[in-house]
Parts: structure tokens; C-alpha cells; sequence
């Protein structure tokens, strides 16, 4: 089995400035050179990695939450929590996410010990 890596990439389709206000681990680590933007721009993409630890083996898969904060009037927060355990069960790689009433956010990927997850917000 290889080590645990889940990429996550979030396409910004709104006109709205997201500032990251949290970032945490409960398992693994940011993968050095990918960790969460501070902000993502109208129409960028924000891309980070959260990996497992590796001690010669794999030794835990990863999981962690980031919040960014929605620069608007209304404000609100977008919210992303990932857990890709070590050992695969039969629910996968879970995810939870959440964003303001009136903004869209849709998902696809994310399954596998090598996985893609993408993100993309709008009004």
C-alpha cells in the first residue's frame, strides 16, 4: 500500500474574495509547498495536500478541516473537512462541506488512497 495523499483544489466561480481563517490536522500533515492558500481570487483556483504520515511504512492516513471566510456583505463561511483513513472501509474517504444559504458548492472525486477532490463555490 502506498502513502495516503488526498489533493484538494477549489475552484473560486464566484465574484467573491475566500480568506482562509482555519486550518487544522487531526491525522497527517500539509504536504511542504501545498498548504491551504490564505486567499483564493475570483475565478483562481486554490489547491493544498494533506498527507499521511510515513515512517519507512504509512502509519496513518490524513484528515483535517480548513474554513475560508466569503468576502461578501452577507459574509458566511465555506467549510471543508476530508478524512481518507489508512485502512479503506466500506464508507471511503468521507467529506463534509458547508457554505452559506444561496451559495452552491459541488463536489467530484476524492475516492482512493491517491485522491483528487474538486471543489467549485458560486452565488
Amino acid at each position: 500500500m502506498g502513502r495516503i495523499r488526498m489533493y484538494i483544489y477549489i475552484h473560486n466561480e464566484s465574484d467573491a474574495l475566500l480568506t482562509l481563517t482555519k486550518s487544522e490536522l487531526t491525522h497527517g500533515s500539509f504536504t511542504p509547498d501545498w498548504n491551504p492558500p490564505a486567499s483564493i481570487n475570483p475565478g483562481e483556483i486554490g489547491k493544498f495536500q494533506g498527507e499521511g504520515e510515513l515512517f519507512l511504512v504509512p502509519t496513518t492516513g490524513t484528515e483535517g478541516n480548513v474554513h475560508y471566510q466569503i468576502n461578501t456583505p452577507e459574509g458566511g463561511e465555506l467549510y471543508i473537512h476530508w478524512n481518507s483513513r489508512l485502512i479503506e472501509s466500506q464508507y471511503h474517504n468521507i467529506f463534509h462541506i458547508w457554505c452559506p444559504s444561496g451559495w452552491d458548492v459541488s463536489q467530484s472525486g476524492g475516492q482512493g488512497h491517491e485522491a483528487t477532490l474538486d471543489l467549485s463555490i458560486n452565488l
